[in-house]
């Protein structure tokens, strides 16, 4: 779970109301991406005799900053939004406009959080997320957080996510991987997988939600997410958060849950997402993610 890597005293407190939440994620045998990639691409098209930029009829130049905008430039908050932040990793460093970086001891470095060229919603980048087996925290994960003179009313997020094959069989273990967490400090809910945990009333495999509140007694509850985005294919999660603790969670844009959250009581929004295990995993946990949104109401 998220909140064990940011408030670890909490989540030992409430392990004990509900029990280990246990996991194992997909995997891959992919291996550590690099830093950073740069890119050439200008936004125009290539002449394959000259391999200069094609010129349009007419003669003339080509602006090589005429091209189309990436995804983050050409969006705009929505309307009734007090507070938007976009992230599409196509800029210069990956963790461009984020708040916070957080790496686990084991995966700290350009492993756990790092540009990849070959699989993209927009391009030229994407994001993968990884995490190394073994006991957690492991992986790591971006964090935006924003403060505001008025209460939070509600948090949207919206990203694309693409997970990485599982890579043979792999053995269940007792530990978790959270993909975004999103809410305000005394209250989240998280998107998670498990391979064999408990969730809800037993053992489960999947991806599931997570919602825990501390505004007082600290409390916990695990709802399984009936389908699961397909690996090696592009799936657009949107989470939608109430104050009141009314959720959404809908892929592509078809409505999947509507569980029953905790009420948000702060002024503070905050969003994580990457790839960050927590207990022990027995495979590389690994995903893509593209193109993030986050717009908070007040």
């Amino acid at each position: 779970m998220r909140l064990a890597r940011s408030r670890l005293g909490l989540v030992f407190a409430i392990a004990s109301i509900g029990g280990a939440l246990t996991a194992a994620c997909v995997g891959s045998d992919a291996g550590p991406q690099p830093t950073q990639q740069s890119s050439t691409d200008s936004g125009t098209p290539n002449n394959p005799d000259t391999g200069r930029p094609d010129t349009p009829d007419g003669g003339g130049t080509v602006d090589a900053d005429a091209g189309p905008k990436g995804f983050c430039a050409s969006k705009a908050a929505p309307v009734g939004a007090a507070d938007f932040f976009c992230a599409d990793f196509d800029g210069p460093k990956v963790d461009d406009g984020w708040t916070s970086v957080f790496n686990a001891a084991p995966d700290a470095g350009p492993f756990s959080l790092a540009p990849v060229t070959n699989v993209f919603l927009s391009p030229p980048r994407a994001l993968n997320g990884a995490a190394t087996p073994g006991p957690g925290p492991r992986g790591g994960y971006f964090e935006w957080k924003k403060a505001g003179a008025s209460a939070v009313k509600g948090i949207e997020v919206s990203f694309g996510i693409n997970p990485t094959p599982l890579g043979g069989v792999v053995a269940g273990s007792t530990g978790s991987v959270t993909f975004v967490e999103m809410g305000v400090p005394t209250a989240n809910a998280a998107f998670m997988y498990t391979n064999g945990g408990t969730v809800g009333a037993g053992a489960y495999t999947g991806y599931y939600l997570q919602f825990i509140v501390s505004n007082g007694a600290a409390a916990l509850t695990t709802v399984r997410v009936p389908t699961s985005p397909k690996p090696d294919e592009w799936t657009m999660v949107r989470m939608r958060y109430g104050q009141t603790g009314t959720f959404e969670l809908l892929y592509n844009d078809v409505s999947i849950l509507t569980p029953a959250a905790f009420q948000m009581t702060g002024t503070e929004a905050y969003v994580q997402l990457g790839s960050s295990t927590s207990g022990t995993t027995t495979a590389v946990q690994s995903h893509r993610f593209d193109n993030f949104t986050v717009a908070v109401t007040r």
